[in-house]
């Protein structure tokens, strides 16, 4: 959010996040540092090779096992922040319906130009605001 002046080199977040781009199986990411990862790179160029990197990952570990379709609240909410993450194609959101067996191409159009934030707010976040609408609420 402070600009493209401040950005963080490719190599500096691969070395935080602990990310092998060589080898998509041996990874670490969660829902958390996928999510992060994505809204910080952005549509940045420079950032190409780990927003491929990303999206292997979250086909393979997340996608590749249907067990955990009714029992997985990361997953479920990883689905929901992917097919409304402005910086991801089309063609990857609807390779994620094709993994809910939903192959219907006017409701993956539909679904994805809903256009709601479901867990992450993608664009115009303001920390401050959050940070005080959070203040703002009673605690029960």
């Amino acid at each position: 959010e402070l600009g493209r002046d401040y950005l963080l080199e490719p190599e500096v977040l691969t070395t935080y996040f602990k990310i092998d781009c060589e080898n998509v199986s041996n990874d670490n990411l969660n829902y958390f540092s996928i999510i992060t990862l994505l809204h910080y790179i952005k549509n940045n160029n420079r950032y190409n090779e780990l927003r491929i990197y990303l999206k292997e990952i979250i086909l393979n570990k997340y996608f590749r096992d249907r067990s955990w379709y009714n029992k997985s609240c990361e997953h479920t909410m990883l689905f929901f922040d992917l097919i409304s993450c402005p910086y991801l194609e089309y063609e990857f959101k609807k390779e994620l319906f094709g993994k809910y067996d939903i192959k219907d191409d006017n409701l993956c159009k539909k679904t994805i130009s809903f256009q709601r934030n479901w867990f992450t707010k993608w664009q115009n976040f303001n920390a401050i605001e959050e940070i005080l609408r959070k203040k703002s609420k009673e605690v029960y």
